[in-house]
């Protein structure tokens, strides 16, 4: 086994045995009908297995555990870059292997010894059992225990009413915590000692309780690594003072410029490689991101020009335009596109690529309509049901078949480690980004790799603060701080209208969320609705003390896919896959910042003030509001003044603010 430097957990609330109303006692597991192996009728067996303490699965999950932990606790890495492992799961915590395989395949296998000889149909899901509210309290994976281990860890008095885990507190989280206590092992050589911020973990070798008078506060002590996990080996000791909240703050660290100045506030609302809407004379069209320009201005709200490709006709490509304001962009989730101008294209299961478009410009497609527009609102489709991870990071916690990412895109959009997402279900719920993992096997008949996307994250929803509930100032402290400085303007705006002001509540702590349950980027509402209600409108809206939630404007990723309906879509490897033959062969996708400046040229001649200044949003009286580009701004749609007037135009998702009259 590869060196690990071990977590000792001495806190546990975990039982083997409950009291129960109908009997006396009964075990905290799978029952004796679910642990019987024999084979049913059919010659299947359906049964649950503990696993041993050193099997792999029980291995991958405190291998997790503990990264997870020790990212939250802004643990140091070592210097030889080991990763962290829990020493052992706590105590009367054990983790059950439901398996489901024919009587042939019976050999005592585990997944992580599994062949391709096994069946297509076998079962082989993990549980968790230990929880005190007995067996059907159970944790399905390493990410729904975490929240329980951090309380365990961080919580002195043990009081489950501040565990925020999904089984103590099913509704909501109880953010507020007593405080924490740390053991440090006797008699132990440390080599090294590293002074930390408060925080607070239960690590310890003797399985006690400590006392707060035997801590030393703010003191990492760690010894060498070590392959073997006895007590008597490496371990790591964290000594704190206690801690207000189980809910840390967590930073994301820029892994490079262009995520630096995308997780800013009031710096660019659109990035390279997403698919935008953008202004064309009096119409609009569709157009992917190549390049992206920061050019210092004084006294201008807006510093980034583009390069945009507009999708077209896979033998037929436009020029690149150049458009210098975000005001002249709308998000491609903003509108929802028009039914293709053909009759002969009318159909949800067509696709771009199988299209003959060559018959289409012909007329085999009906006689009146435009190839181009179409051609561009089915790759805009494409687009929408893609995704792509991109920037690989190590980590500790990975394990085989699971990858860890820095950025996806997802759909037209880009989003990174840090940034904040729109959840579906809850209306205004949004989860902070912490790790995006892709899964990925192969089909054991087909032999074809099938991937998928989760993202690891907070949780938050939007409430209006009331005498009975105030805001959580640790809640509000771990937010982004784009998301902090729109929240700040959004109540600036409500308080002149003398209306309630919120705050973001949290909701559930390192969840893990799947791509379907993704709506797409989440924008700041102070930033976005000056683009999609108009400058004049925007500052009406202020006037009167009214801002709404962006997102609210918009559509979700996938919405209206008649391919994939389970709103997961296509994998590609890379963002050009994506884009297919809708741009030009040869058009390469600029890395910005972050790339060789050759590579980064605009076709006309380049800004050459790179410098950043401080900018602010747009202020609250309406005459510091950027001008208005141009009456009727969104009255037009590409060519769509050509069409029947019965026909499908753009306009925003359903879930907007009835309150704004927004374009039909």
């Amino acid at each position: 086994m590869a060196p690990f430097i071990p977590l000792w957990i001495t806190r546990s609330d975990g039982k083997l045995e409950v009291d129960t109303t109908a009997v006396a006692r009964e075990s905290n597991g799978p029952t004796a009908s679910q642990l019987d192996a024999a084979p049913d009728e059919a010659g299947v067996c359906d049964f649950y297995q503990l696993l041993d303490p050193d099997d792999a699965k029980v291995i991958s999950w405190r291998r997790k555990l503990a990264g997870m932990l020790a990212q939250v606790l802004k643990e140091p890495p070592s210097a030889g870059g080991e990763p962290f492992i829990l020493g052992v799961l706590p105590e009367n915590y054990r983790l059950y292997e439901h398996r489901r395989v024919t009587a042939s395949d019976m050999n005592g296998k585990s997944k992580s010894t599994a062949t391709a000889s096994q069946p297509r149909n076998e079962r082989l899901d993990a549980y968790l059992y230990g929880h005190p509210g007995g067996r059907k309290k159970r944790y399905r994976s390493p990410a729904d225990f975490f929240p329980h281990l951090l309380w365990l860890a961080t919580d002195p008095e043990g009081d489950p009413g501040n565990c925020g885990c999904k089984l103590c507190s099913p509704e909501e989280v109880r953010t507020r915590a007593k405080g924490s206590t740390v053991a440090v092992p006797p008699g132990s050589e440390a080599k090294k000692t590293v002074d930390l911020q408060p925080k607070g973990v239960v690590l310890s070798l003797d399985g006690k309780s400590p006392s707060p008078r035997q801590l030393s506060p703010q003191v990492v002590e760690r010894s060498a690594p070590t392959s073997a996990l006895g007590p008597d080996e490496a371990e790591v000791r964290i000594a704190t003072t206690p801690i207000p909240s189980t809910k840390l703050p967590r930073v994301t660290i820029p892994r490079c410029r262009e995520q630096e100045v995308d997780l800013g506030y009031n710096v660019c609302v659109f990035r390279p490689g997403e698919v935008v809407w953008y202004r064309r004379d009096e119409t609009w069209g569709l157009a992917l991101i190549a390049m992206r320009e920061l050019y210092a201005v004084p006294q201008v709200l807006r510093r980034a020009r583009y390069m945009l490709q507009p999708l077209s006709l896979p033998f037929q490509h436009p020029a690149p335009k150049i458009v210098m304001d975000d005001l002249q962009l709308r998000p491609w989730l903003a509108w929802s596109p028009p039914q293709p101008t053909h009759a002969g294209l009318q159909y949800p299961q067509l696709d771009y690529e199988t299209i003959d478009w060559l018959s289409v410009l012909q007329g085999h497609a009906g006689p009146q309509g435009d190839a181009e527009v179409d051609a561009s609102i089915f790759a805009a489709r494409a687009v929408d049901e893609s995704y792509t991870p991109f920037d690989l990071v190590s980590t500790p916690t990975s394990e085989a078949g699971e990858t860890y990412w820095n950025g996806l895109f997802f759909g037209a959009e880009k989003i990174w480690v840090g940034d904040v997402i729109r959840l579906r279900g809850d209306p205004g719920d949004i989860m902070v980004v912490y790790h995006i993992v892709q899964h990925h096997r192969a089909d054991v008949k087909s032999g074809v790799m099938e991937h998928s996307v989760h993202f690891y994250g907070d949780v938050y929803r939007f409430r209006l603060a009331t005498q009975e509930e105030q805001p959580s100032p640790a809640d509000q402290e771990s937010l982004p701080p784009r998301v902090r400085m729109d929240l700040k303007y959004r109540n600036d705006v409500t308080a002149r209208g003398h209306q309630e002001t919120g705050y973001w509540k949290l909701k559930s702590s390192m969840q893990v969320t799947s791509m379907r349950e993704v709506k797409g980027r989440w924008y700041e509402s102070s930033l976005l609705l000056p683009i999609l209600r108009g400058p004049e409108n925007f500052a009406s809206d202020i006037e009167q003390g009214q801002i709404t939630d962006a997102g609210l404007w918009m559509n979700g990723r996938c919405n209206n896919s008649a391919r994939h309906p389970d709103l997961v879509g296509v994998y590609h490897a890379t963002r050009r896959d994506a884009l297919g033959r809708s741009v030009p062969s040869g058009m390469r996708l600029g890395m910005g910042l972050d790339g060789p400046p050759e590579e980064n040229i605009f076709p006309a001649e380049s800004i050459s003030s790179m410098d950043l200044v401080p900018l602010t949003p747009p202020a609250l009286p309406a005459s510091t509001l950027p001008p208005n580009p141009q009456e009727g701004d969104l009255d037009q749609f590409m060519h769509l003044d050509s069409l029947e007037p019965n026909a499908s135009l753009p306009h925003y998702s359903e879930g907007a603010d009835p309150s704004y009259a927004g374009p039909l």
